[in-house]
């Protein structure tokens, strides 16, 4: 059975809240990647990234571990009438079903950081086998001493100690290029958005 992850803000909230904050960063991550592409985007949260990118992508998947997200995003996806989007509650650490190398692009957008170090591993092994690039957007490591890196600090710390004890191992294990190092992926691409705050790399 698959582990469902629960946060108040979930669905709704989350859209209201910290999609525009966002969007910025799914504006870089849709010029990365081309048209007609197949793409996975393991947690895909309320699937504000893959309907923007089903607009030129052939395929997209999107994978998230809480089924209260998945049941927006579906919901939104069926008033939307879109039928390039499939919208799956799984574990991203194991995805047994997929192919090796199905997806042109996995994209895995600000959920790294939340994460413990082993999981985060387990991730990103799956991203590896299942997709032939990689495109990660998080925070940057370290975070800019600036108003908006003050914000994300303050915001990270008062979501709860289990999400703010995976955001201290992040930063403190390298951010992103952490990741990468420890799999010996190769950095094609490293950009930010304009605060500064968020990176967003391509791999592989």
């Amino acid at each position: 059975m698959t582990p469902n992850k629960f946060h108040y803000y979930d669905g709704k909230i989350y859209k209201c809240i910290f999609d525009p904050v966002l969007k910025e960063v799914r504006a870089i991550i849709t010029e990365q990647i081309p048209s007609g592409s197949k793409v996975i985007d393991i947690g895909c949260g309320t699937g504000a990234l893959a309907f923007k990118l089903a607009k030129s992508c052939e395929l997209v998947t999107g994978i998230e571990l809480s089924s209260r997200m998945i049941t927006f995003a579906d919901k939104r996806r069926r008033e939307k009438k879109i039928d390039n989007i499939v919208f799956v509650h799984s574990d991203a650490a194991y995805l047994p079903s997929i192919k090796d190398k199905k997806y042109d692009y996995a994209v895995m957008s600000m959920i790294m950081h939340e994460l413990p170090l082993k999981y985060r591993s387990g991730i990103l092994n799956e991203a590896v086998r299942i997709a032939k690039k990689i495109i990660i957007a998080d925070y940057s490591t370290p975070l800019p001493f600036n108003l908006h890196g003050t914000i994300v600090r303050a915001a990270e710390f008062f979501a709860g100690i289990e999400h703010f004890s995976g955001f201290r191992s992040y930063q403190k294990n390298g951010g992103i290029y952490g990741f990468l190092e420890e799999k010996a992926l190769q950095v094609k691409s490293q950009l930010n958005d304009s605060s500064g705050v968020f990176s967003i790399v391509q791999a592989q």
